[in-house]
């Protein structure tokens, strides 16, 4: 059950990946470091479940949702949010995956 519930939580982290355009909308290019901060922290949460699957399931989301977002950037998009999307969830890929192998070593 705990793999449920983990995996619940990367959909939750999903969720907030699929509306950066949204973000990135409203607040601009400052999203980026909310983005930055949410892959770095997201590793060291104690929700006394296993790590791995909400790291996977976040990460597997952000890879797709930038492929999303950087082919529509590139073709009709009208401002530069889906653009500012792609790179906060290309960021976000990498830096969840790097914080995870880090907090092997801190935790």
């Amino acid at each position: 059950m705990d793999y449920v519930y983990s995996i619940l939580i990367g959909l939750g982290l999903s969720l907030i990946l699929l509306l950066a355009p949204i973000f990135t909308g409203i607040f601009g290019h400052r999203m980026w470091l909310f983005y930055v901060a949410l892959a770095i922290y997201v590793p060291f949460i104690d929700f006394d479940l296993p790590v791995l699957p909400y790291v996977i399931v976040s990460a597997f989301a952000s890879f797709f949702l930038f492929q999303i977002n950087d082919k529509y950037s590139q073709t009709s998009a009208m401002s530069d949010a889906p653009e500012w999307a792609a790179r906060c969830q290309a960021s976000y890929l990498y830096l969840v995956i790097g914080s995870y192998v880090v907090s092997w070593f801190i935790a």
